[in-house]
């Protein structure tokens, strides 16, 4: 699953918000990710963001 999916013509970027120490990839995400590649999506399609409350 993902949290964020942003496209542009053919161009596509998903992306995965964890909260820093609290957060963690899982076990789907990474199948998730491995399907998506397979299909021919680039690595660089894929972003992960780390946040944390100031």
């Amino acid at each position: 699953m993902l949290e964020c999916l942003f496209w542009k013509g053919k161009k596509v970027m998903f992306a995965e918000l964890k909260r820093f120490s609290n957060d963690k990839i899982r076990e789907t995400q990474v199948k998730f990710l491995e399907a998506a590649l397979t299909c021919g999506l680039n690595k660089e399609s894929f972003l992960i963001v780390e946040w944390s409350l100031v």
